[in-house]
Order: structure tokens, then sequence, then C-alpha cells
């Protein structure tokens, strides 16, 4: 077994990977695994994902897909994008297909009570859930490929063309103009609904996950939604108006143009993933809470399991209970698309993650800006969701990635830096609305930077100057 170990770490430390890291449970992650084997055995897939790393700890997920794969996965998008002009259109309508059994069980498991549940029954529902669920992100998660780094492959062909209008000076302001996006985020239609009169309550039944994540996932009630902002609700048509004119007046070719228009269409894509992914996230926590009754296991526990040994944890005669109840902080599961998914606890995996995820004492780096200014202040690193509650006006936020339940905070920041994210991500699209000085893509900043640290933000080049170590 050492010599495996050995082996796989070997493996692992010879690739370069794309790293998420967020608030999460194992159990409502591992899921994403399956979909190396779905992808594999389905002939639409020309690139697909084939191997992935995940290292749980204290309520938090460090993901890792191999970056060849996404790259291999980027190539066929953009290439198949660019041939055919309806071919997003037609990867979403794939998408829905696929989903449509979810949102039925979804509306059905949500106001549920499981307490009636036979264990048999609850079982069987739990995997028609989590199979609908897995054919719903099988297609969905080709969209990790078309995102990874955008900023710098989308940014590259955007300057190459202005290049031969010698407009290059102006690629700032042009690729902020071409690179937004004009449908409404399921935040944004909350806010919609709230001004077109939508009564709070109503808002509440139909919203009420909009602030969950992958962790917290307490409803949000009516009152919520009666002091709700709709003070940042863009103009879409308006943001779709200036787009559609500048393109004419560039006179942007096809193939940069159906780039240009996927990217939109996938950010609004994107958006909708992760509605249903945080709806299944609630329904799949109730799941478990049920179990951890039923078990008298811990949700501590079970929070590390996998869910798709579902059944077996409701099986007084499997061993699987033991594995559980013997799981430690952190755990470690790697899998590929060809051969059962390997868990690991203890020392290796703190070795593992060390080395994943080091970074070299720096005192400044850069990134990809979003939206420019300068502005120097306070860092507050935003790993959790209670992390919110020290942000102060003007602070610096510094996240892996932004995500809507981090929205309320948001508007206070005095720029915000994040380690992942492209031209389309989330932090792209709020630091536009609200204006915010914004750097992406730094890879390193939650890495390097410590709460309390100062520094000065210069958006307008990407670079970001540690000042004063706290």
């Amino acid at each position: 077994m050492s010599k495996s170990i050995e082996a796989l770490k070997q493996r692992i430390f010879a690739n370069t990977w794309y790293q998420k890291g967020f608030e999460a449970s194992a159990f409502t992650l591992l899921q994403w695994r399956k979909t190396l084997e779905s992808q594999a055995h389905d002939k639409f897939y020309k690139a697909y994902l084939k191997e992935l790393v995940l290292i749980y700890q204290n309520n938090r997920c460090d993901f890792f897909w191999n970056t060849a794969d996404l790259e291999s996965i980027r190539k066929w998008l953009v290439k198949r994008v660019q041939k055919d002009k309806n071919f997003p259109k037609n990867l979403i309508a794939r998408w829905r297909q696929e989903s449509g059994d979810l949102f039925g069980l979804l509306k059905k498991f949500i106001p549920s009570d499981l307490t009636k549940y036979t264990d048999m029954k609850l079982a069987a529902e739990f995997d028609a859930l989590m199979d609908a669920y897995n054919r719903s992100i099988t297609v969905s998660v080709i969209l990790e490929g078309f995102s990874l780094r955008a900023e710098q492959w989308l940014g590259d062909m955007l300057m190459d063309f202005l290049k031969t209008k010698k407009l290059e000076h102006k690629f700032g302001e042009y690729c902020s103009i071409l690179t937004r996006t004009t449908r409404p985020s399921f935040i944004q239609e909350a806010a919609m609904a709230k001004a077109a009169g939508t009564k709070p309550s109503e808002l509440a039944k139909k919203y009420f996950w909009i602030h969950f994540n992958y962790v917290h996932t307490t409803p949000l009630s009516s009152s919520y939604f009666k002091s709700m902002s709709v003070e940042h609700i863009p103009d879409l048509r308006a943001v779709a108006s200036q787009k559609r004119t500048l393109m004419a007046q560039l006179r942007v070719p096809a193939g940069l143009r159906r780039i240009l228009e996927a990217s939109d269409i996938f950010t609004w894509w994107q958006d909708q993933r992760k509605k249903y992914c945080l709806q299944m996230n609630y329904a799949m926590l109730k799941f478990l809470e049920e179990v951890a009754r039923r078990t008298k296991i811990s949700k501590k526990q079970l929070l590390m399991a996998d869910p798709f040994r579902f059944s077996e944890l409701l099986n007084v005669k499997s061993g699987y209970r033991s594995v559980v109840q013997k799981l430690s902080e952190p755990v470690f599961y790697y899998s590929r698309d060809d051969d059962e998914p390997l868990v690991l606890t203890g020392k290796t995996v703190r070795q593992i993650l060390n080395s994943l995820t080091s970074a070299k004492e720096v005192k400044e780096f850069s990134g990809i800006p979003t939206y420019f200014g300068n502005c120097t202040g306070k860092v507050v690193l935003l790993k959790y969701v209670t992390d919110m509650r020290r942000v102060k006006k003007g602070d610096i936020l510094v996240t892996s990635m932004t995500r809507p339940e981090y929205t309320p905070v948001l508007p206070l920041a005095g720029a915000i830096i994040t380690d992942e994210g492209g031209i389309a991500s989330h932090a792209s699209i709020i630091s536009r609305e609200f204006k915010i000085p914004c750097v992406i893509g730094t890879k390193i900043a939650t890495k390097v930077l410590k709460d309390g640290d100062m520094v000065e933000v210069d958006a307008n080049k990407g670079i970001v100057k540690i000042l004063k170590r706290k």
C-alpha cells in the first residue's frame, strides 16, 4: 500500500492542477467524481475530465482538476463554437433535457418530511436524486474547461484582433464591454422580481436559497426580501445594445464573435447550474441529517462520507458505517475515470495538501484587472461565510473566488482580489456592477496574504503590492 501511495504522490506532484477552494462538505461535492466515468462512456465528449483530487477539512474543500484535462476541453469547445454558431444553445438544450428529472425531484424533496420514509425508500429516493444530479452535472461540468484562464486565452484573441485595427490601446475598455453578460444572474432575477412588485412572501418561497453555499443552508425569510436592495440592477438591454453596436463598428470576425457570444451564454449557464447545485445541496443535507438521526453517527463524520454509498450508511450490517466513523480530518479523495476512488486520511493528506497549495514569500504579485482603479486598504480574507462579519467599508476583500453568498458585503469593498476567475466570473461581473477595483486570477492571493495586511491594489495594471504585514 505504501508503494502505491508513493506512486500516487509522484503522479499528483508531476501534474499541474487547477484549484478551487471554498466552504463545502466532501459529501456534497464527491458526486462530481461520477462525471469522470460518465463522460468517459459518452461518445459525445471528444475531450473530458479524467482526474480529480479533493481534500476536505473543517467544512472546507480544496478541489483540484487536472489542468491538462481542462485545456483539452477548452480547445474542443472553442473549435466547436467557432464552427457552429448553434453549438452553445444545443449544449444547453442537452443540459436541460438531462436535468429535467432533477428539477422535479428538487421540488418534491425540499419540502418533504423524510422522517416518514422507510430506510429502503429513503435510500431509493436519494439514489434517484443523485442519478438525476449526476446527469445534469455531466453536461455542465465542461464549462470548467471553457472558463479556465479565459481572461488569458480569450483576452489574447481579442488583443490580436485589435492589433489588426491598431486599437490595442483600447483593449481594457473594449474587453470590459464585450465580455459583460447580457442575462440576469439568479440574484438579479430576485431583485428584478421585487422591483416588478412581487411580494416579499412570494419572493421567499421562490428565492429562499440564493445565499446558500455548500455548508450553510438557512432559508431566507420574507423580511430579508422586504429590505432587499434593488439599486444595482443593471440595464441588460442597454448592455446588449452596446455590445452589438461595438461588434458591428469593429467588424469582429465570425469566429471571435461566436466565442464572445458563447462566453456570454456560458456565464449565464454557469449561474443556472449554481442555482440547482445550491438547491441540490440543501436537499442532500436534509437526507444526511435524517441518516444522522437514525444511525446516531455524527453529522461531522457523515459530511466526509461518499454519497454513492448512501444505502450502506443505512444498512446495519454494512461495514461502511465503521469506515465513516474512523475517518479523521483531513480526508483525501483521488478519482480517475477508469478506476475506483482512493480515500486517505492523516499525515499523508497534510503532506499532499501542503505541496499542492504552498506559495513562496512575495512582496507583490499580479492578476487580471476586471474593473480599473487604485485602492490601498486592509486585507480581510473571506474563507467562510462567517468572515463577512469582519468586513468594514474600504477593506480589501481577498478570496479564492467571490460567491453569491458574499453579495451583502461586496459593495463595502475598497477592492477585490481573487485566486481564481475569468473575465466572465462572478467577481468580474460584480466588480463592474458596483464599480469596485478588482484583480482576479492571481492564483496565490489567499496563500500569501493574511488578515490585517496593508496592500495597494493597482487594478489598472493588475498588480497587488504588500505594503505592511500585520
